[in-house]
């Protein structure tokens, strides 16, 4: 009586395992065909309701600097994204580079750690190499960059900047930084 008493739970739990791996679609070579971007949706913080997109291309503005680095000046480029975080590393990519000899990108040596997009939050962690480090006029304008690059998309209605995951009360010691920085108070 026990032996079948156990046949049976045993014949029980693998009719469940079997039930909740089928429940995956797979592929004939026994992949599971869950789509990356629900993947990279989980793994990278993002919303699912903006997250939406595949394969995009958008035209979008760049805050650089003149040669002189004493004002803004925006410049026009096109970025190719699969999804909203990838593009905002994008995004933030295009603020690192600049094509035009005349505009100077403040952001070209600071590293990006990581980026992560919730319920109108987008948090950039950062790391500055002392190389990249600007003096407080220049850092204000590295600041305005990133808010006039990153605010142009509605869904954003916030930027918490962190330098190396952390919330510091500077961005490279001269100026105050918000935590997080709102589109209201730019």
């Amino acid at each position: 009586m026990k032996k079948s008493v156990c046949i049976s739970i045993m014949l029980c739990i693998i009719a469940m395992v079997g039930v909740a791996c089928g429940s995956k679609p797979t592929t004939k070579s026994g992949v599971s065909s869950v789509p990356d971007q629900e993947i990279n949706s989980a793994v990278n913080g993002t919303d699912k309701a903006v997250d939406q997109v595949n394969n995009q291309t958008e035209e979008i503005l760049v805050y650089y600097v003149d040669s002189q680095v004493t004002e803004l000046k925006q410049s026009k480029t096109e970025i190719n994204y699969s999804n909203s975080i990838d593009k905002y590393e994008k995004v933030f990519k295009s603020l690192q580079s600049t094509s035009h000899s005349d505009l100077v990108s403040l952001w070209s040596k600071i590293e990006l750690n990581s980026m992560k997009f919730h319920d109108g939050v987008l948090a950039i962690d950062v790391h500055i190499p002392d190389d990249a480090r600007l003096g407080s006029g220049g850092e204000l304008l590295a600041l305005d960059a990133l808010k006039e690059t990153m605010f142009q998309f509605e869904e954003i209605n916030n930027l918490e900047l962190l330098i190396d995951g952390k919330a510091l009360e500077s961005f490279m010691g001269h100026s105050e930084l918000e935590h997080p920085i709102s589109r209201n108070n730019q």
